[in-house]
């Protein structure tokens, strides 16, 4: 960008032409402002601006003096005069020492981008008639072909999309592209892996730089334009309409020799899906949703193939087709009771009713799934699970310690990589059994009732004297087999859990200076300091005093 100095002794006209100016339209950058002709000419000398816009009057010097001891450095500086003077001879001494151009206070917003853009043009034009232009125009290519990059990625992405052929030419003058009035579609090649194991990174991206390779030589002879997103799988095509026909034998034959290049690597299959064609640049969205259908397709037709949008004729179906609200209802039920056996049974019931559908749009699959963890999210938020023990307050020395049981996350269902029905199938009975099994773990661990007494117990009675007889009179259970029971469903003894209870809110007491080791050995329940502290050392690895000392 062109470096731009402002001289003015008026602060706010500095102001003024730092708003007016329109400086990222121009390609320009402000770099500095000073208020008297001396700071002015030292900035010049130091820091070599391209423009230099001044008032003709300053203190120090004054803007003609300013220009004369510039020319005299042998700088290439171009300068705007500002004036509130309408006087002949100051423009005409102006001009004598090349001043770009004069204008008259009050500043107008048009002409002084007007010069700015005359003169940007003329340092331009002058630069590329120098010997160091090469470098330059190397790096406007460069960065050129890096927006061009970002561009195409956003639109095959789905972040923009240009919606007229208008455009199109302004996209093909910012980018350096050639699309054409012409027909316009997105290819996607998409790879499923063969197995599971995972593809070493060095695989994928010879396998893009091969594609690019036999696309570039077969296909893009007959195109107007052919552009890539930067994963290298998605592209879009402009060609005459006159030459699809050949086009589409062309894309058939690089499909087979990318396929026989994944065949050496055994580690892809490959699908091409194809979008519908458009007249217009600004339709590329509609045409990156078909191409996305007819890859998802390869669920009904496997992969392998090249499939074209406009020949699939897909039957659109909505979610509430086969999840009507009884179904919905019967799922959410045995969701809600953690019965995987039936929640398993509906779900078959729905995906094998889609598979038996002719010329479906894919897409119902991924709605069905998407409305699947809409059922599972309402259902499981009506499950109660007892989740009382709260976490730590410092201020509150009742409050238990953190749970023992974290809740699961969300269902998340993705079908992306899926490549037939009974797959698809796997995956969400994969994920919704996954899930219910989570709960159902927590459910049981929490719901049991004389380990969730004996634990309510605890956390009401840590800071007093309690024992496994307090305890087993509470859930009214034989000491013996009490203990045996919770040792059992917790992995440790009534008095280990005790201890380990009262260390766990030791140690959040601790972090508030407001108590001393010896009140919180006596919050939790010891009397004896010391026993606390060689108890705290046993259990944590350092003493009290030191824990305090790391975590304030």
């Amino acid at each position: 960008m062109l470096k731009v100095l402002i001289a003015d002794d008026e602060k706010w006209v500095c102001e003024m032409i730092v708003q007016i100016v329109d400086w990222e339209d121009l390609g320009l950058q402000l770099t500095g402002q000073v208020e008297d002709g001396l700071s002015a000419f030292e900035f010049i000398r130091t820091e070599k601006p391209d423009i230099v816009i001044t008032d003709i009057r300053m203190p120090g010097i004054d803007g003609i003096e300013l220009v004369r001891k510039t020319r005299d450095l042998n700088m290439d500086t171009h300068f705007i005069i500002i004036s509130g003077f309408r006087h002949f001879e100051y423009a005409h001494t102006a001009l004598k020492y090349g001043v770009d151009d004069y204008l008259l206070k009050p500043i107008k917003k048009i002409d002084i981008n007007k010069v700015l853009d005359k003169i940007r043009h003329e340092i331009v034009e002058k630069a590329n008639r120098s010997r160091g232009e090469l470098a330059i125009r190397e790096t406007l290519t460069q960065r050129t072909e890096k927006l061009g990059r970002q561009f195409i990625d956003s639109v095959l992405n789905g972040k923009s999309s240009p919606d007229s052929d208008s455009t199109m030419d302004q996209v093909n003058a910012e980018y350096g592209f050639t699309f054409s009035h012409g027909i316009f579609r997105v290819i996607i090649f998409h790879l499923d892996k063969k197995s599971e194991e995972g593809v070493d990174a060095r695989y994928n991206l010879s396998c893009r730089n091969e594609l690019a390779d036999i696309l570039t030589r077969l296909v893009k002879p007959g195109c107007l334009e052919l552009q890539s997103s930067s994963g290298g799988y998605k592209w879009i095509i402009n060609y005459p309409a006159a030459v699809e026909d050949v086009l589409w034998k062309e894309i058939r034959h690089a499909k087979d020799e990318f396929a026989q290049y994944l065949d050496i690597l055994q580690c892809y299959s490959i699908t091409v899906g194809i979008g519908r064609k458009f007249n217009r640049f600004g339709e590329i969205a509609e045409s990156i949703r078909t191409a996305v259908e007819a890859v998802r397709y390869r669920i009904i037709q496997g992969t392998g193939k090249v499939l074209l949008s406009d020949s699939l004729n897909l039957h659109v179906i909505d979610a509430h087709d086969v999840l009507p609200s009884s179904r919905v209802r019967d799922l959410a039920n045995s969701m809600e009771i953690l019965d995987t056996e039936k929640t398993t049974a509906i779900i078959h019931e729905i995906i094998t009713e889609i598979g038996q559908l002719t010329n479906i749009n894919p897409e119902i699959f991924f709605s069905v799934a998407a409305k699947i963890e809409e059922i599972f999210s309402n259902a499981v938020g009506r499950i109660h699970i007892d989740m009382t023990e709260a976490r730590i307050d410092p201020s509150n020395t009742r409050a238990g310690p953190s749970p023992a049981f974290e809740m699961p996350g969300p269902l998340h269902i993705d079908l992306t990589d899926c490549v037939s029905v009974p797959e698809i199938e796997r995956k969400i009975l994969g994920e919704v059994t996954s899930k219910l099994t989570e709960y159902r773990k927590i459910l049981d661990e929490q719901n049991y009732a004389p380990i969730r007494l004996g634990k309510k117990y605890i956390s009401e009675h840590y800071h007093e004297p309690i024992n496994l007889n307090d305890i087993s009179k509470v859930v009214n259970l034989n000491p013996v087999y009490y203990s045996v029971v919770f040792k059992k469903r917790t992995g440790m003894n009534i008095i280990e859990y005790i201890q380990n209870y009262r260390l766990e809110i030791s140690k959040d007491l601790l972090k508030n200076s407001r108590f001393n080791i010896a009140q919180v050995s006596e919050m939790v329940g010891y009397s004896d300091p010391k026993y606390f502290s060689r108890l705290f050392r046993k259990y944590v690895g350092i003493n009290p005093a030191k824990f305090r000392k790391i975590h304030l």
